[in-house]
This record gives structure tokens, sequence and C-alpha cells, in this order.
């Protein structure tokens, strides 16, 4: 992913408005790629995270990028949970070769940081 990727697809997220890509860290590598990107929409700052899911190989079982947005889009409209706002998703390939999807940056604690400050057992199973 390099600046004019980003471009585009903020583009295609904001359609018709004045973008300016800030900036965007390297990728985080977990099961798929995350990048952090900052960027102003009509001179308001966006935080931004992409999401992208890895290439397909055989080895591995295909992520479901539709299932995963459809599940945030659900618990966003329950009001039960803070999740992060999905702005889009990409099936198409056109700017990527790869599934991805954007979606707003939500403040606070992950829950694998939260975790991790936890020592004991019983505190982790209670948080979860």
């Amino acid at each position: 992913m390099n600046h004019e990727k980003f471009q585009q697809s903020l583009e295609k997220i904001y359609p018709g408005q004045r973008i300016e890509l800030i900036g965007f860290n390297k990728p985080i590598q977990t099961s798929h790629d995350v990048y952090f990107v900052n960027c102003l929409v009509e001179d308001e700052e966006q935080k931004l995270v992409y999401k992208i899911y890895p290439e397909l190989r055989p080895e591995y079982k295909r992520p479901d990028l539709s299932r995963e947005v459809a599940v945030l889009r659900g618990i966003e409209e329950s009001g039960e949970i803070v999740v992060p706002h999905v702005l889009y998703a990409d099936f198409s390939k056109e700017i990527l070769p790869r599934d991805y999807f954007v979606m707003n940056k939500v403040s606070g604690t992950s829950l694998s940081e939260r975790l991790n400050e936890v020592k004991e057992i019983p505190e982790k199973k209670a948080i979860i």
C-alpha cells in the first residue's frame, strides 16, 4: 500500500470531497495487514483503520471479509457495544489486488491491550 493507493481509496470513500492524506504507518501484520491512516476531509481530521485481507493461499481457510463487515455493522446497529463504523468495503480489487475495508478509529483500549495489562487468569476471564 502506498500514498497513491490510499489516495485512490479515500476518493472512493469520500467522493467529491476535498481530501488530503496526512500520513500512514507501516502495516501491523497479523493474519492481515492493518494500517492507521490520518487524512483531512474538507479540513476535518479523520483517523482511519484499513484492514487488508491476505492473499489466498491453499493451506488456509479463506477469511471472510463480508462476514466481518456484516458483524461489525450489526453490532454497531444494536448500540450495545462501541465498535468502529465501517466506512467502505472493497471486494472489486480495482485499487488493491486483495479485499479490504476501512473503518473509523475508535478511542480507547483494545481488548488485547487490556488482557495484556491483567496478570491473573480470573481477572482475564472477567474481562472477556
